[in-house]
């Protein structure tokens, strides 16, 4: 896994490059939530590059397998998508709204990863 930790303060994170590939199915959050424990971090900021494929279709499953499993591991993350370049299905979008409102999961930028 191509992750870099950066370090922002007591709020370190790890990250993939924008436009790089990371995860090739679903079940590859297990080796990302490793990688948290490896670096000694409990955030993630990704792009939509570096989700599996299906990601935002919320029929293939993708979705829920990889934002289940950080939660269970008290990570955050936040994913940097473009809906509007992005072909989603239907209710993403709904689901990502409804998401922002929690602590776990956010679809924005650093600034929320980093907040407390």
């Amino acid at each position: 896994m191509d992750l870099q930790r950066v370090d922002h303060g007591a709020q370190p994170y790890l990250c993939c490059p924008a436009g790089q590939p990371l995860m090739a199915r679903a079940e590859d959050v297990t080796e990302l939530v490793a990688a948290c424990f490896s670096y000694r971090t409990q955030r993630l900021l990704l792009y939509a590059e570096n989700l599996p494929p299906g990601f935002v279709d919320l029929s293939s499953g993708a979705a829920g397998t990889v934002l289940q499993k950080l939660p269970t591991y008290h990570l955050r993350a936040a994913f940097v998508l473009d809906l509007a370049r992005t072909p989603h299905s239907r209710f993403f979008a709904d689901m990502g709204l409804e998401a922002n409102r929690g602590r776990d999961f956010h679809f924005a930028a650093e600034r929320w990863l980093l907040a407390e």
